[in-house]
């Protein structure tokens, strides 16, 4: 990353003209000033950059002015004045009462220059340093208690606090562009307005909360009650999220200048806010609740939080793999297949489905080109986990629609056919929007969907720590044509096992586990276990899954399913059929992580073969003749995130 910092600060007389304008100018959107009243903070000497940092008055936390927004406490960077580097990044370490100055001295150019840089256009970034950083009511940080923590504010805010470290996570990538804009009135509005939107985009994730939280007030001084335990909640979330010795125990440092070196890197802050994001709602109702449990905030202490989840000691920052698009190959000449080795040329694309993930990993949407074919049991999988797909092993998405495929090949940048909105928190779990094939809303295009519009609605009907059952209801007339519901786990492995109905019609019931024994074989690729489903209905037969169980504590599920067949139990082999699961650590090669190692390269589906004779013991390979082919991508949620913004 380029370390030269661009002119795009204003001269001192327009400097003080702007911090006055932060206090003076109220947001019609969240009805706040951006710079409370409440606490005055003097930054008319153009020199000095004073503010204030607070979880909890926090003493000899390291604060500087990331000038090249890159996280880390530089020891010097460049600016476009001609006597070249200026020295270290403005640093200080805060006071007793949490106030810091920051010598912003050497941002001046000579007269000679164009501008000065202006300190209101770079984010403050502050660290709390094991051993070292104070909080006036709980005592010196330790690492067996919480640990370091970060928290930032977005350039021009003064006051540090968890709320507005939410502001900046929420809109970090336009902060980090707004040092880049030349022109000193562009960056003033630039900054002014997305300061507007990030307060009003937290403002409107924090609406749940008993107590009216100012994004960027200063708390301590407000008469808040509960304001000071929500900030509390947001800053151990944030301490949970970071590994341990990330950020080293620094206790003997005496100044800034002895904390060169210390770093919270854009990608891992992007993840942990994404995370403090996503969890805040839970977060403020968990608090609310103890609070009126307790009978108020009368000499009330914030116990341990269910909402809080810690990384495990071993880990390193949620950066998961997340299945980003499956595309769907076809034979060009209905009925002809085509090699397993490749796709040919001769084979069209006839489907795409993109996912969208919300913070935490969440999956919110799922747009298809072509059709959906989609699986309950899938659904309700993702469902018990907050839809969060990549603890699920395979990520094997929603599937394609094989009985009616569109026609002709399908393009990234056509319109979609069909939508999925997800919605984890809420009763209604997902909602399937498709006009051009079921037309139940009348709808023209996607485009004119509402959120509550809905073809096909998936509904949880009742729920404890896990979600029992799920019933698939018809958007326009209220029906239920399926339910799902959890029969309970299968012996000897913790999956669970469901029943699919048709009313009183059992449709797929799914049996438990026959493994065979193979001793001293780790390969994954070897068939140890079968799963057996019944199934009644228009098409009666069997479902079987051919898989690797794994040994207690590897990494992925405990079964990993190799091969799904369906036979026919009228022996008519026109009606069965074989998907064949290719992972990425097929034949010798690499996985994407090896936490992750059941990520799906591609699938396979071979139609009309009979059942497999013999399977135990069995590497399998894949076959040649095949009738379609599905190809994953994935990709790092940090990537993601990088992508489409953490506001996005």
């Amino acid at each position: 990353m380029s370390k030269r910092i661009l002119q795009i600060g204003l001269v001192a007389m327009v400097v003080i003209g702007l911090a006055g304008c932060l206090r003076e100018e109220s947001s019609d959107e969240f009805e706040e000033d951006v710079q409370s009243l409440d606490s005055p903070i003097n930054n008319s000497d153009p020199d000095r950059y004073r503010g204030r940092v607070i979880n909890g008055e926090l003493e000899n936390a390291l604060v500087w002015l990331d000038m090249d927004a890159d996280g880390i406490f530089e020891g010097s960077f460049e600016r476009l004045c001609d006597d070249g580097p200026s020295g270290p990044e403005p640093a200080a370490l805060s006071d007793a009462d949490g106030r810091f100055e920051l010598d912003v001295s050497g941002l001046r150019c000579p007269k000679t220059e164009s501008s000065d840089l202006d300190p209101r256009n770079y984010p403050l970034m502050v660290v709390a340093i094991p051993g070292l950083t104070e909080n006036a009511r709980t005592g010196v940080i330790r690492e067996d208690k919480g640990g370091a923590f970060f928290l930032a504010a977005p350039p021009g805010v003064e006051l540090v606090t968890p709320f507005t470290t939410m502001a900046f996570v929420a809109r970090a990538e336009t902060w980090r562009g707004i040092k880049d804009i030349e022109n000193p009135t562009e960056a003033i509005e630039e900054r002014r307005q997305t300061l507007s939107r990030a307060g009003t985009d937290i403002t409107r994730r924090l609406s749940g909360a008993k107590e009216t939280i100012g994004v960027y007030s200063d708390y301590l001084i407000s008469g808040a009650e509960r304001v000071p335990f929500y900030s509390e909640a947001f800053r151990r979330m944030i301490q949970a999220q970071i590994p341990d010795g990330r950020i080293p125990r620094r206790a003997s440092a005496e100044s800034a200048g002895d904390l060169v070196g210390t770093a919270i890197p854009p990608e891992d802050m992007d993840v942990i806010g994404s995370i403090l994001l996503d969890q805040s709602e839970p977060l403020i109702k968990e608090v609310d609740k103890i609070i009126e449990k307790r009978g108020g905030t009368d000499n009330f202490q914030l116990p341990e939080l269910d909402t809080v989840a810690v990384v495990d000691a071993e880990a390193d920052l949620i950066n998961p793999w997340l299945l980003l698009e499956q595309t769907l190959y076809l034979s060009k000449d209905e009925g002809e297949d085509f090699g397993a080795s490749a796709i040919p040329d001769d084979v069209r694309q006839a489907g795409i489905i993109t996912h969208a993930y919300s913070l935490g990993t969440a999956l919110r949407r799922a747009t298809a080109r072509g059709h959906f074919a989609p699986s309950m049991q899938r659904i309700i999988r993702m469902a018990n986990k907050d839809g969060r797909v990549s603890e699920l092993g395979a990520q094997p998405g929603l599937a394609f629609n094989l009985d009616n495929p569109v026609d002709g090949t399908v393009e990234a940048e056509d319109s979609p056919d069909e939508r999925f909105v997800f919605d984890w928190s809420d009763e209604d779990l997902a909602r399937l929007q498709s006009p051009q094939r079921l037309g139940v809303l009348g709808l023209g295009s996607l485009d004119d969907y509402d959120r509550e519009d809905g073809d096909r609605i998936y509904r949880e009907s009742a729920s404890n720590d896990r979600i029992l059952d799920m019933e698939r209801i018809l958007g326009s007339n209220g029906d239920v044509d399926y339910k799902i519901e959890e029969v309970g786990p299968a012996s000897d492995i913790d999956r669970y096992v469901y029943s699919l109905s048709i009313g009183e019609t059992i449709t797929r019931n799914l049996q438990d586990f026959s493994t065979c024994s193979i001793s001293g074989d780790d390969n994954e690729r070897v068939i140890n276990a079968v799963q057996e489903i019944a199934v009644s209905g228009d098409q009666e037969g069997t479902e079987i899954l051919y898989g690797h169980l794994r040994e207690e504590g590897g990494d992925g599920p405990l079964f990993r399913v190799l091969i799904r067949e369906f036979v026919a139990d009228d022996d008519n082999k026109s009606l069965n059929w074989r998907w064949e699961i290719e992972y990425y650590d097929h034949q010798g090669g690499e996985l994407l992580a090896a936490t992750q190692p059941d990520l799906i390269r591609s699938m396979r589906l071979i139609e009309g073969e009979v059942a497999l004779s013999s399977v135990c013991g069995d590497e399998y390979s894949l076959k040649d003749g095949i009738d379609a082919y599905v190809s994953f991508e994935h990709i790092p949620f940090t990537q993601y995130l990088e992508e489409v913004g953490t506001g996005n």
